[in-house]
């Protein structure tokens, strides 16, 4: 489950970076060392990848506010 919840944050970050991707987008997920799996079409309405999305946004946020200043004058 972390792959798959990993694997949306990175397209999240795609979907915002580049507008040549958008949804819908198809996952398919095997469990390790089976043929067994699920299949799951991610649409616009989708709340779990909705969600997950906003709070890697504010997660991002509050990174980037914590972050020290640069060090030197750009003056």
């Amino acid at each position: 489950m972390e792959a798959v919840k990993l694997g949306l944050i990175l397209f999240d970050s795609t979907l915002r970076s580049n507008l040549g991707v958008g949804l819908p987008f198809d996952m398919i997920t095997l469990r390790p060392g089976t043929f067994k799996g699920a299949q799951r079409r991610i649409e616009t309405d989708d709340p779990y990848f909705r969600e997950l999305g906003v709070q890697w946004s504010d997660a991002i946020t509050k990174a980037h506010r914590a972050m020290p200043a640069p060090p030197w004058d750009i003056g």
